[in-house]
């Protein structure tokens, strides 16, 4: 075996942990700690408190916002098939009312503290997060303390909540993804109670028995068994002092988790047959100790990134090279527990490769792990892992709530002090380290493969998977011994928040927003009137969608490998196209308008536009990268054609008029071979073109170095194109209701309930609060009172053309009478009954609180500036229409209400 089995020096490892420091200390202010408290470096601390949790502090006092994260150790692992759905009922529950509180107090106290208050329930552990602007910190916590330990499990809500879940059960049964998943989970836990979906069965839920629940209740959500950590502005010892009133000083702890079931031995490959999936699901489990050093976690999380992202050691070549054909993602992860963890491999092949490719692409797989057992893992990619590592980190902080999901199963594992452990221990990891857990993989043999999709057959065959052969020959014989410097010093950083707005040389806008308590560079590029110029260019509908996906495989000058590679070098992210396989990841994509993110660090900001600027002008035009990015689109547009939730928005749009600027479909009715390579560099030069460019980027870097990148990136002389027409929305004639309805054959329906407005601008303000305060009435009466929806709510479009309101909820079919008849009684009854000034200011701050936390990561900032610019509003004052939202009263309310919500004239779009 030729590996680097030694130390790295002393330099390297100290300069990673400099490095990291540094990302921190710009954020987080140091504090002091008590006796009992394990200073953890950069103000934050681990704590145990006598009778209750444990404590995980950060703070982070330029950031006006506080999280709270708690995991209780209640999850499916402790359910049966009769109570499969137990911990997730729960979770559902504890938000419907405590000794003090009804749940309507709950939400109400929510809304006025300007709180995201929400939860996860996991196979292992629930996760409930909480956050709000940090000035309300103190009644937060008692709020969501209140909810854990103190919750009456309310009988009265117990059937409201089942309809809720079978509702939640519906959407996500409706996807065509979730039975492949389920099987995937089966064959690694087999008859264990973590193969059981969370969420329960139809049958199980209906079924559940409240005895049982307030028996789980009890045995689990003991303050003893809960670990919480807190990020963001806050006193430390004040909230020490307040996490001890209300956790401290209990009895007795709850029962460890049951243990894992034995891995299941062997190797075998099990099939499942989904017709309808639209891909070929392949999921790969190999066993891993159990993390019982913090070592082990670090060498197989830098393994997990070395295969998913490495430049040579990336299993997407693989399973290419063995198949032939490119994945539509790949990837691996690493699942921490005990007494054994799991690396996680999986590949979305396309619908019609056949059972032979996806033994292939598993045979690829062992081939790749055992050369790499052999050779060793590249220096270079051992370095651009712990880089990814640690922007990973700034990352997570910056979405504080974010980072508690993130690491909710190391915390759970390894105690408060494991995510400094951990950090620690990346940084100290060397090649024999990784060397050792490959070893472990090959000469233990076990692994378990599932393939689901069209063409699979149902069946189980045995596989040999560590070989080492054909498909990992790009390797090299032996990697460098070398080890890369990579410099994370941080660059020169303004003092203080600064605005600037600059015409690019070629018609690009740039916005740039720099400001210095982030060392995180995000660049967002976006590009408008998508469907417009499609129609202009003559181009089929989906085009745009091909072109982003072009991106990401390559450039002139660049390989697909070597644009991953390079993206690593700089431990950027790249996002040219929404996830395909994540619901709900594509709420930014519209037909007005399309973009593509990149992050990074300071220290490489100005290479990273430069590279963003070659992506984009640059991508690489082959019959190659045509047909691999028209694969995924083309999934992705029949994935979208059967979504009720994608052709209820679409029907409803197109139903309100002709010509309204939402009522194309973002992925198209694209076809393999539709698009020509000519057409698409055709649509290339005139969409991407810098004249319809929106460049926003938030940096700490001082402005004028941004602006030089960004010059160099994307002037141009090129002449702009002549731009699309202006949209000639022609709205249909009133006529009472309106219906239309598509048939998908889905568990849960989509309605659309809604009209046109013309609205007088010195109405904005009030129509704004009126739905908001619509929304939630929407989701107080027909989600928890009555039960019909798991996703319910109203939105306005404010935008010409096509200004409209609409009231949307996902619900079975049973439901939809009830659901468009509940939609207009409270529309309707709004201009009757005003809100309290409760009710309004609730509604108030729920806004304000989700806007601070939308900009809370610097791409969110970037987001937020490039959609100002968008609108045709100010981006250097973002708030600043909030002093007329504050001035809005009930009666103005009312008064908004009885002119744009009565919904006389309505139309009612409905996917079934």
């Amino acid at each position: 075996m030729n590996t680097d089995c030694t130390k790295h020096s002393a330099g390297v490892s100290a300069r990673f942990r400099i490095a990291v420091a540094l990302f921190v200390v710009a954020v987080i202010a140091p504090v002091s700690a008590d006796a009992r408290a394990v200073p953890l470096g950069g103000g934050a601390i681990a704590d145990q408190i006598p009778g209750g949790p444990a404590l995980l502090l950060v703070p982070q006092h330029s950031v006006p916002m506080f999280s709270l994260t708690v995991i209780v150790p209640a999850g499916s692992a402790l359910e049966t098939p009769e109570t499969n759905g137990a911990a997730h009922y729960l979770e559902h529950l504890l938000f419907n009312g405590t000794t003090t509180r009804t749940r309507e107090r709950i939400y109400a106290d929510g809304d006025l503290l300007g709180a995201y208050n929400n939860a996860s329930t996991q196979r292992e552990k629930t996760v409930f997060q909480l956050m709000l602007p940090s000035e309300n910190w103190r009644e937060g916590l008692r709020l969501q303390a209140d909810m854990l330990l103190h919750s009456t499990l309310p009988p009265d809500m117990f059937e409201k909540e089942k309809g809720i879940i079978l509702e939640e059960l519906a959407k996500d049964r409706s996807d065509p993804g979730y039975d492949a998943r389920l099987f995937a989970e089966r064959v690694l836990y087999g008859e264990d109670a973590r193969s059981l979906p969370v969420l329960g069965t139809e049958e199980s839920i209906a079924n559940m028995d409240p005895a049982a629940l307030a028996a789980f209740y009890r045995d689990r959500y003991h303050p003893a068994g809960m670990t919480i950590l807190a990020m963001g502005d806050f006193p430390v010892s004040e909230l020490r002092d307040e996490l001890t009133a209300l956790y401290g000083g209990r009895d007795g702890t709850p029962d460890p988790l049951p243990p894992r079931p034995d891995f299941p031995a062997g190797a075998e490959l099990h099939r499942m047959e989904a017709a309808g999936l639209g891909s070929v699901e392949l999921h790969l489990r190999i066993p891993l100790p159990g993390v019982s050093g913090i070592e082990d976690h670090a060498a197989a999380s830098l393994l997990a990134t070395v295969l998913s992202e490495g430049e040579t050691d990336g299993i997407t070549r693989a399973v290419t090279a063995a198949t032939g054909a490119a994945p539509h993602s790949a990837g691996a992860s690493f699942d921490p527990g005990d007494p054994w963890s799991v690396l996680r491999i999986s590949a979305d092949l396309p619908a019609d490769v056949g059972v032979d490719a996806a033994r292939a692409a598993i045979s690829a797989v062992g081939a790749h792990l055992a050369k790499l057992a052999s050779t060793g893992v590249a220096s270079a990619d051992l370095e651009t892992a712990r880089l990814a590592f640690a922007v990973e980190e700034i990352s997570y902080g910056e979405k504080m709530h974010y980072y508690g999901l993130m690491r909710a199963d190391l915390l759970a594992v390894g105690g408060p002090t494991a995510p400094n452990a951990l950090l620690d221990a990346v940084g100290q990891a060397t090649r024999g380290d990784l060397a050792r857990v490959l070893a472990g993989i090959v000469a233990d043999g076990r692994v378990t493969a599932s393939a689901a999709g069209p063409g699979m057959g149902d069946g189980t065959e045995a596989i040999g998977a560590f070989t080492a052969g054909k498909g990992a020959d790009w390797l090299p014989d032996a990697a460098e011994a070398t080890t890369p410097r990579i410099d994370l010093s941080p660059r020169p950083m303004v003092e203080s928040p600064v605005f600037r707005r600059a015409a690019l040389p070629g018609g690009a806008t740039l916005i740039v927003h720099a400001t210095p308590d982030s060392r995180t560079f995000a660049a967002h590029a976006l590009y408008r009137n998508r469907s417009a110029r499609e129609r202009a260019t003559g181009v089929p509908s989906g085009t745009t969608d091909i072109l982003h996906r072009m991106m990401a495989l390559g450039t002139e000058t660049m390989t697909r490998d070597e644009l991953r590679g390079r993206l690593a070098e700089l431990g950027a992210t790249l996002k040219t196209t929404d996830s395909d396989w994540i619901p709900y990841d594509d709420y930014s994509f519209t037909p007005e308008f399309s973009y593509i993110r990149l992050t990074t660090i300071d220290s490489f900001g100005a290479d990273a536009m430069a590279l963003l600027g070659e992506i984009v002008r640059s991508p690489r035009f082959d019959q190659e990268t045509l047909r691999a990015a028209m694969s995924t689109a083309v999934a992705r547009a029949a994935k979208d054609a059967g979504s009720p939730r994608s052709l209820a928005w679409t029907l409803f749009h197109d139903t309100l008029g002709e010509g309204h600027p939402l009522a194309d479909r973002v992925h198209g009715d694209l076809a393999a071979g539709s698009v020509t390579l000519d057409a698409a560099r055709a649509h290339h030069a005139t969409y991407f073109h810098p004249s319809n460019l929106i460049l926003s980027v938030s940096t700490s870097l001082p402005p004028e170095e941004v602006i030089r990148a960004a010059t160099d990136a994307f002037a141009t002389r090129a002449p702009a194109p002549t731009a699309p027409g202006g949209a000639s929305f022609r709205p249909a004639p009133a006529a009472g209701r309106t219906e239309a309805v598509l048939e998908t054959g889905r568990e849960q329906s989509r309605i659309l309930v809604g009209s046109t407005l013309s609205v007088d601008p010195a109405d904005e303000p009030a129509l704004r609060m009126a739905v908001a305060v619509l929304s939630e009435r929407l989701a107080d009466r027909l989600r928890e009172k009555e039960g019909l929806a798991y996703s319910i709510g109203a939105s306005l479009r404010l935008d010409e053309p096509g200004a409209c309101v609409r009231l949307i909820a996902g619900t079975r079919p049973d439901n939809l009478p009830r659901m468009e008849e509940g939609m207009l009684e409270i529309a309707r009854e709004l201009a009757e009954t005003p809100p309290t000034a409760e009710e309004l200011d609730g509604a108030r701050n729920r806004g304000e609180g989700r806007r601070r936390m939308r900009r809370l990561s610097r791409i969110g900032m970037a987001y937020s500036l490039g959609m100002a610019e968008f609108r045709g509003e100010d981006p250097a004052a973002l708030d600043e229409d909030l002093p007329a939202l504050r001035a809005v009263t009930p009666e103005d309310v009312a008064r908004a209400a009885a002119t744009y919500l009565t919904l006389e004239d309505y139309t009612c779009a409905i996917a079934r």
